[in-house]
């Protein structure tokens, strides 16, 4: 008598997949790579603000004595104008006012927009750097929602495609037992049944991908790690049925193979 080979009694199940899909996943050293790259570009962006803000705190200061000297310029000319204020005539006096009372509104308005030319400057700078350093940190938040998106994939393709060759193993036993004289029929049937939902298995996971990637690039990190759990339970359900599923199938099968031959009934003379 044939041996038959028992493949899916035990030894599949869902704890075993990291170590399945060890190959498929993105290794730790990529992941460590891109967020060390982007780690040091978040130093760079601060070194670089910190100078920023060195050449900042110099253009106040130059911008604060040149105001200054404006103003104590502005003092002398006042002072000469109170001179000419003691000898002038009335309408002279009038005249002189006039001068003097634009010069410090002029001078006002001037020293005005230059603090606001300054504000706008420092709050630009402070701005662009900081739009720098979100940028990085979506880019990392990307880079492990992606991961961790990647990390469910892989897992349950590994799942996948071991199912996949255990219906393989399965399908070249029946041909064995076919051999034997005995009728497979109603196992091939709950092996269709099986590879029914084995595609339903492989839809709900290129679903979940596409889904995942929707709302990863919408930004929303609590739905992306709703969707990874509420995914994974119905992927290791579906998972675990087919499992149970195929167990049930080798042992009927490993029954049928060891069912004896029925005894033929001696002819009468």
């Amino acid at each position: 008598m044939k041996k038959i080979i028992i493949v899916a009694a035990v030894g599949f199940g869902l704890i075993t997949l990291p170590a399945l899909a060890q190959n498929n996943v993105p290794s730790q050293e990529m992941k460590k790579d891109l967020r060390k790259g982007l780690k040091q570009e978040r130093a760079d962006y601060r070194e670089d603000f910190k100078e920023a803000q060195k050449d900042l705190k110099e253009a106040r200061k130059d911008l604060k004595e040149e105001i200054q000297a404006k103003r104590e310029a502005a003092e002398v000319d006042k002072k000469a104008d109170k001179e000419r204020l003691k000898t002038a005539s009335p309408s002279e006096r009038i005249k002189i006012k006039e001068e003097m009372k634009a010069n410090a509104d002029k001078l006002r308005k001037e020293n005005k927009n230059k603090r606001e030319e300054f504000q706008k400057k420092r709050d630009g700078t402070v701005s662009a750097f900081r739009e720098k350093v979100k940028d990085v940190k979506e880019r990392a938040r990307r880079i492990n929602a992606f991961s961790r998106v990647s990390v469910v994939t892989n897992r349950f393709r590994a799942l996948d495609a071991r199912y996949s060759n255990i219906i393989e193993r399965i399908e070249s036993q029946f041909l064995k037992i076919k051999e034997e004289g005995k009728d497979t029929s109603a196992l091939e049937q709950s092996l269709t049944d099986i590879k029914v939902k084995k595609e339903g298995l492989s839809k709900l996971l290129e679903e979940f991908k596409s889904k995942a990637i929707v709302i990863i690039e919408q930004g929303e990190k609590e739905a992306v790690k709703k969707e990874i759990r509420m995914a994974v339970e119905k992927l290791e359900e579906s998972g675990k049925d087919i499992k149970e599923q195929l167990k049930t199938l080798t042992e009927n099968m490993k029954a049928l193979h060891n069912e004896k031959p029925a005894a033929s009934t001696p002819s009468s003379n």
